[in-house]
């Protein structure tokens, strides 16, 4: 019954815009179409501008890199992803020679008709892991990205509330008895992403904590390790974000709002 009535509700809603687009004016019918064909092919194009990596091309996801990192003089090779959610991160290392830079870690995320948009771009000049805290809806997820063999080191390890040395071959605080947030054995490459909770976010805050031990157990000056990849003594990890998808919806709004004003003009033409 309630089905029917509503069937019908709708089938007089149609007829009346229908018998009241057939009462206007060839002009104003004209005006009313393109004004409205106009403003959705202004916001599709606008959406598109803002999505438009493809995350199936490793060619469009590293011009994606090149170009949110064209100021550090990056030129991107693709090696990995992995999708949380409809959240995308890449790793990359730079194959340039003329910038220090050494690896990036790009964060997307995942439009409507299948593209991606930068949210932001991580980059560093260290060569071993690094590990940052990246925001997925509500959640923490801690990423260790590495794109050099830590030479000399079999296992590494990740703690709560850790900092990296001030200085070169500066000792490392005792965490002797502290349970590491992570550990886990080493690889020519890495690229990890696990949630973890709001503390843990928190005392994860230094991008260069992670520890690197060799097969007894013994914790490797990190310094010494990286000056197998012409580490000159610098630590540099930094990120920066895309205009966000709220500037986007201020312009589709601005548009769609422009196409209401002219498609009411019309009518009252």
């Amino acid at each position: 019954m309630l089905d029917d009535l509503a069937e019908g509700n709708k089938k007089k809603a149609w007829k009346s815009v229908k018998d009241f687009f057939i009462k206007l004016k060839r002009k104003q019918k004209i005006g009313i179409v393109l004004s409205a064909v106009i403003s959705l092919f202004c916001m599709y194009g606008l959406y598109n501008m803002e999505y438009c990596v493809d995350a199936t091309n490793t060619a469009s996801l590293e011009q994606a890199a090149d170009e949110a990192l064209d100021y550090f003089g990056f030129e991107a090779d693709f090696i990995e992803s992995k999708k949380v959610g409809r959240t995308l991160f890449v790793q990359f290392r730079n194959i340039s020679e003329s910038s220090e830079k050494k690896q990036a870690v790009l964060q997307l995320d995942h439009g409507l008709f299948g593209k991606y948009r930068i949210r932001s771009a991580l980059r560093s000049n260290w060569a071993l892991y690094i590990n940052t805290i990246a925001k997925v809806g509500f959640k923490n997820y801690l990423i260790i990205s590495g794109v050099k063999d830590p030479l000399g080191a079999e296992t590494f390890k990740l703690f709560m509330n850790d900092r990296p040395p001030a200085y070169p071959s500066e000792l490392s605080e005792n965490n002797e008895g502290i349970a590491p947030v992570y550990e886990g054995k080493t690889s020519p490459q890495i690229f990890l992403i696990m949630e973890v909770s709001k503390e843990e976010a928190e005392g994860l805050r230094w991008p260069f904590c992670i520890r690197y031990y060799d097969g007894n157990g013994n914790e490797l000056d990190k310094s010494e390790v990286a000056a197998h990849y012409d580490y000159d003594g610098s630590m540099e990890c930094g990120g920066g974000t895309g205009h966000g998808p709220s500037t986007l919806y201020v312009y589709l709004a601005i548009v769609l709002i422009l196409g209401i004003i002219f498609v009411r003009y019309f009518i009252k033409l």
